[in-house]
């Protein structure tokens, strides 16, 4: 049974012929009475303050979860997205070389059409200067043919 300072106020004793001085006994029972209800007083103020203090302890570390939680969440996006930026990169340099074997193997052909031109080109003038030859040589005869048939004309004649 729990004891409250009415209790404490309102009890009443039974007198005896040498009992105690009743004002003494009123006044210490007054005294227990204020002390106990500033005690119950003082401990619904603890008890209040440590409900707040348990509250706001729970907040910081709901607070701290949050940070937690955000900072793993921020780790794990800034490595997604270092993964993504070598992936990138990774693929521009795949990209770059490709377009830099296909500009090569381009110059390769291109090389390989001059220089089958160039031989056309070096053929055909070979031809020329054969058929230019062969035409000088037979314009050669015939001229000095008609030379030689003058002469032979202007000796018989």
């Amino acid at each position: 049974m729990r004891i409250t300072p009415q209790d404490i106020f309102k009890h009443e004793f039974k007198q005896a012929m040498r009992g105690y001085d009743k004002d003494e006994v009123d006044a210490f029972l007054e005294m227990v009475g204020n002390q106990m209800e500033e005690l119950i007083q003082e401990n619904a103020k603890l008890k209040d303050d440590l409900k707040e203090l348990r509250t706001r302890a729970e907040e910081f570390e709901k607070r701290e979860r949050a940070l937690e939680e955000t900072l793993l969440t921020a780790k794990r996006i800034s490595e997604q997205l270092k993964e993504n930026t070598q992936k990138e990169a990774n693929l521009i340099l795949t990209e770059a070389r490709k377009k830099a074997s296909d500009i090569i193997a381009q110059s390769n052909e291109q090389v390989k059409e001059i220089q089958k031109t160039l031989t056309s080109i070096r053929l055909q003038r070979d031809q020329y200067i054969s058929q230019f030859k062969a035409l000088i040589e037979h314009h050669w005869r015939t001229l000095h043919q008609l030379t030689e048939n003058e002469v032979k004309e202007d000796k018989n004649g």
